[in-house]
């Protein structure tokens, strides 16, 4: 009579490091310079790998912290709050601080470092630049420019 239970050797586990597999999302591709996404023949076009991570990160860089409840608390940055302030030592210590901070909070886990900041200020606008590492060793420079006031507003 055959075995109704049989018994046979299993393979030990695998052994898997934590790293886990970055994976880098498409998205509809931006052209941050005239603030529209870029048109193929038919469709809007799709960046994916690191194009679309640096993308990511050039839309948090711009997001304005608690004004959108598209996005969560941990995603934008304090902009208008601290170009508004009159030390400009100050102002720009607080916005590189509050852009590495939501640079890092990438739910996908891409973002290793950001770093390099340079500021160029222009009446109460200001420019800012500054270098992003992904965690697969990706380097890019991001930049910005931003205005204290919104278009349209008198005074």
């Amino acid at each position: 009579m055959a075995d109704l239970y049989p018994v046979f050797e299993v393979d030990e586990e695998e052994e898997f490091g934590d790293e886990e597999e970055i994976l880098y999302k498409k998205d509809y591709k931006f052209d941050y310079s005239t603030g529209e996404f870029v048109k193929g023949s038919n469709d809007v076009m799709l960046c994916g790998g690191a194009d679309a991570w640096i993308q990511w990160c050039q839309s948090v860089m711009r997001i304005e912290r608690y004004q959108c409840l598209a996005y969560p608390d941990d995603i934008g940055v304090e902009l208008e709050e601290n170009i508004g302030l009159e030390d400009r030592d100050e102002a720009e210590l607080l916005l590189q601080t509050t852009i590495t901070d939501a640079l890092l909070e990438d739910p996908e886990g891409r973002t290793e470092s950001v770093s390099d900041f340079v500021f160029q200020w222009d009446g109460d606008g200001v420019y800012i630049e500054c270098t992003i590492e992904s965690t697969s060793g990706i380097i890019a420079v991001i930049d910005s420019e931003f205005n204290s006031r919104r278009e349209g507003e008198i005074g």
